[in-house]
């Protein structure tokens, strides 16, 4: 058995719509996608990869020679200027202890011993003396002391007079020649070169960035508005809403015309074959049922 067709009027009411309504619009699509969608990825491709070539030249040619010229000179300092100096210090350092503290300590550390040995024996010899002899230790310790006094000033300042220019000479000097004439202009330099390349790379980035948006707004924007608003919109007020008009307007006149007049005659039909056979009666028996309801009868 072959399958029931649809009526010639619904085929050819589909291929209307299909004419109206599916070509147009594939035909907008291709448009839009052949004379915008591709060289607005075209264009978006070529930023793209403009700016992944400035970024590979950039790190190329500025960033990774800055890096090593930057670790070069930070190798050279500490190769050449921080571990010398460091060694230098280290020698003075040694040779101040050995040469001045170490035997500076062993003579106040015997002197004193000697003078607590001192003590101790005098201190035995007070107990079986009197009051002269007593006077006579005292004034003994007090020049004691202050020849003491007078040998340690001496030591302390040869120590000053040694030590601090040594100090100053060695440590101090170095130090401060290696800040100012080393550290000092090879952080200018750096710091030139990094603001530099933060410039360089700033105007990059905004000569893209304006190259962006200057291709949105004077190619992406007024093509999608021409190729893709304005088309859009003239099928909407052109095609789409007069074939809604008319496709309502079929469809009113079909109600009217057609399914009103059919289910009014069904109704005026129904109602007459009511009146003419008229319901079923029902006779009620015994029990109080129908004959209608009972079984076999």
């Amino acid at each position: 058995m072959t399958e029931p067709q649809p009526p010639r009027w619904v085929v050819w009411v589909a291929r209307a719509v299909a004419v109206v309504v599916v070509v147009p619009v594939t035909f907008v699509r291709a448009w839009v996608e052949v004379l915008v969608l591709r060289p607005v990825a075209a264009a978006l491709r070529w930023v793209w990869e403009s700016g992944a070539a400035v970024a590979r030249f950039l790190r190329r040619w500025v960033l990774v020679p800055l890096g090593r010229g930057a670790a070069w000179v930070a190798r050279l300092l500490w190769r050449w200027g921080l571990v010398p100096l460091g060694r230098g210090v280290e020698w003075v350092a040694r040779l101040v202890h050995r040469a001045v503290l170490r035997p500076l300590g062993w003579v106040l550390l015997q002197v004193g011993r000697g003078l607590w040995w001192v003590a101790r024996q005098v201190g035995r010899f007070l107990m079986w003396i009197d009051a002269p002899v007593t006077a006579a230790v005292e004034w003994f310790f007090r020049w004691t002391g202050r020849i003491i006094a007078f040998v340690a000033r001496g030591l302390w300042d040869a120590v000053v007079r040694v030590v601090v220019p040594l100090w100053r000479w060695l440590v101090v000097a170095p130090v401060r020649f290696a800040y100012r004439r080393l550290l000092t202009p090879v952080g200018h330099a750096l710091r030139w070169v990094f603001r530099w390349a933060v410039k360089i790379v700033g105007v990059v980035g905004r000569v893209l960035w304006d190259a962006v948006v200057w291709a949105v707004e004077r190619v992406a924007l007024p093509l999608w508005r021409w190729l893709v608003v304005r088309p859009a919109r003239f099928v909407y007020r052109k095609v789409l809403t007069p074939v809604g008009h008319a496709v309502r307007a079929g469809a009113r006149w079909v109600r009217r015309t057609v399914v009103e007049p059919v289910r009014q005659a069904v109704s005026t039909f129904y109602n007459g074959l009511r009146a003419v056979v008229g319901p079923p009666r029902r006779q009620p028996n015994r029990a109080g049922s129908t004959d209608g309801d009972r079984p076999g009868g």
